[in-house]
């Protein structure tokens, strides 16, 4: 696919929701291009996580979800730009403009949560430091912990001038924390203490445990075995804490995962937490300096340096803004050179969000009203609840068209009638003038379709929009999103669940599980190539493959819960060909070929070789046959 075609770039995407006081990772690490003019699929069970992709384009995430992480860039065409219509005419990242539209009491709720976590794990570094002492005072637990930051920073820089200031960084704090008085000895002796309490107590329950084992008849209770499985648990707590007294590598290895999970929601809150007045006042003088140089040429001076790497070294972790920000600072600074088109779209992201959050609200609303129908517009699953049961069909059309495109009342009316007759309404002269319980179900969504498209939009989302249709209005549905696409030259977003009505439409189709795209290929590639274990669940699947008097075939077990942290490949439970390295390591995205990508560990040099259900060989052939699709 030509890179220049992309109309829509997501990377590295995340997407969380707080539901009842704990938070939902629904999308995960998401990479997506979509070309223009393109129909591309985006398949999986409920809950895999389609939808919750198509809604962060629109800003229409529920009130308590947002975008935790990464991008979605919106590349407008030449002919949108060349739009006198259009709004936006650069490149755009959607997860800036919406940033300042995540409710308050979220950002409260995900701050909140975040600092109780981070108390919570200082707390398990102070368990651990009594029973193998490090320190004599808990402030050292603090420089160490900045130590550990600076550390990881410093694994990942490149910069020459940043990687000596964070070692001088490193430096400084080391001294700090070694120049603090420590009573060795006494050190030592609480060590030995913990050990004979931790042995004394183990003892204890060994004891426990033979009393009762002593104890046990041949009643038919299991009152037993749950004292003996509760005592052992604690057993097994107890040999872990005698392991981090008497191993003090054990202990700096288990201290350094509990810094490492610190990290995590340290990131959390600054992703989350809007920049504060001094520091936008802070990053405006930096943008300045980098104006000067783009203008001048001129090496900045000492004191200019100190500013820009005193500022981005005093923050403990970078929003994706600054950490762009200071790569372009870093390059003017080492190389004297200056990458200006990337500056100039770090400037639109900036002049979204350098007022105050009151104002970046108002003028982050005026571009979602201008991002939804005009550039990005969504055909939702059922109609009814698109539509106001109680206005005219003609009547939300012609709102539409009068409040985003300033139509006058008559303009309005008479492309509204265009629309209806564009989509299939017979007679709309007459019609327009009907509610919506005076229209059949295919005949709503046809409505609905006119409304999508009243704006012209760049690109049309169609979140299962035949799902409640029977099949033969399915198929003319389907027909006309095809006749339109044409006509009207947009790129259409199709979710569905439904393979078969994958390979009647599309050009391209993602295959999502578990908040992740795990497979993405052209159609003929996903049905006579596929390569994820899931995606051949999924074609195994296909009502067309079933034969009378047997079961159709149906995909074991459920998806994991996205509440928790998934290790390894999220489908590694339910997969009949999972590997021990499935359970323990995320596979990476193969390369198949330039149109196909898949997430499986089937696909590594060192993996045995499985062949694909025979099923599902000629099934393209098999679902023509079936249905008679032509």
């Amino acid at each position: 696919m030509n890179k220049e075609s992309r109309i829509l770039s997501v990377r590295n995407m995340e997407v969380k929701f707080q539901v009842r006081g704990k938070f939902l990772t629904a999308i995960r690490n998401v990479d997506l291009d979509v070309y223009d003019g393109e129909i591309l699929a985006i398949v999986g069970e409920s809950g895999s996580g389609k939808s919750v992709i198509t809604k962060t384009f629109t800003g229409m995430l529920e009130s308590n979800g947002w975008v935790s992480n990464g991008s979605i860039v919106y590349r407008p065409t030449q002919e949108t730009i060349a739009d006198e219509k259009s709004y936006f005419k650069e490149p755009i990242d959607l997860v800036n403009l919406q940033s300042p539209l995540i409710a308050k009491d979220v950002i409260k709720t995900v701050l909140k949560s975040n600092k109780l976590q981070i108390k919570t794990c200082l707390k398990s570094v102070e368990h651990i430091y009594k029973l193998n002492p490090k320190f004599s005072d808990k402030k050292s637990i603090k420089l160490e912990l900045d130590i550990f930051r600076l550390s990881e920073r410093l694994e990942h820089e490149t910069e020459e001038q940043k990687i000596d200031l964070l070692k001088e960084q490193i430096s400084e704090l080391n001294d700090k924390l070694n120049s603090k008085t420590n009573d060795r000895d006494a050190l030592e002796s609480q060590r030995k203490q913990s050990k004979e309490k931790l042995e004394a107590r183990k003892l204890v329950l060994q004891e426990k445990i033979k009393t009762i084992d002593s104890s046990a008849d041949f009643s038919g209770k299991n009152s037993i075995n749950k004292k003996v499985l509760k005592l052992e648990s604690k057993i097994k707590s107890i040999d872990t804490s005698l392991k981090i007294v008497e191993d003090a590598s054990f202990r700096d290895e288990r201290v350094n995962e509990i810094y490492s999970e610190i990290l995590k929601h340290e990131i959390d809150v600054t992703k989350i937490n809007p920049l504060n007045m001094g520091q936008r006042k802070n990053i405006s003088k930096i943008i300045l300096l980098v104006e000067k140089f783009i203008e001048t040429k001129e090496e900045w001076s000492k004191e200019e340096k100190e500013v820009i790497l005193e500022y981005f070294a005093s923050r403990k972790h970078l929003k994706r803004f600054e950490l762009e920000l200071d790569n372009i600072c870093q390059s003017i600074m080492t190389k004297q050179t200056v990458d200006q088109d990337h500056f100039y779209n770090i400037l639109i992201d900036w002049k979204r969000i350098k007022h105050s959050d009151v104002v970046n609200k108002i003028k982050a609303l005026k571009e979602i009203r201008q991002l939804r129908g005009k550039t990005i517009s969504t055909v939702f699953q059922d109609p009814m609840t698109s539509l106001n049961p109680l206005l005219p069909v003609g009547f939300q059309i012609m709102e539409v068209l009068r409040k985003q495109l300033g139509m006058s009342k008559k303009d309005a009316k008479a492309e509204a009638i265009e629309l209806l007759r564009k989509v299939g309404i017979t007679n709309p002269e007459k019609r327009i003038k009907d509610i919506p319980g005076r229209y059949s179900g295919g005949m709503r969504q046809r409505v609905v379709i006119a409304i999508a498209l009243a704006c012209r939009p760049k690109v049309l989302i169609c979140d299962e929009p035949t799902t409640a249709l029977d099949v033969t209005i399915q198929a003319q549905i389907l027909n006309l999103i095809k006749e339109l696409k044409e006509e009207y030259k947009f790129t259409v977003i199709f979710i569905t669940h439904d393979l078969g009505v994958v390979a009647k439409i599309a050009d391209r189709v993602a295959v999502m599980y578990a908040g992740q795209i795990v497979e993405v290929a052209t159609v003929d590639e996903i049905f006579e190539n596929s390569k994820h274990p899931y995606t051949w669940a999924l074609l195994s699947s296909l009502p067309q493959l079933g034969k009378k008097g047997e079961e159709l075939y149906s995909i074991e077990g459920t998806p994991p819960s996205l509440f928790n942290e998934i290790q390894g490949d999220a489908f590694a439970p339910r997969n009949r060909y999972a590997m021990e390295l499935d359970y323990v390591k995320e596979p990476p995205m193969f390369k198949v070929s330039e149109t196909h990508f898949a997430k499986t560990w089937l696909l590594d040099p060192r993996a045995p070789k499985v062949e694909r259900p025979a099923i599902l060989n000629k099934l393209k052939e098999t679902i023509r046959e079936a249905e008679k699709v032509g």
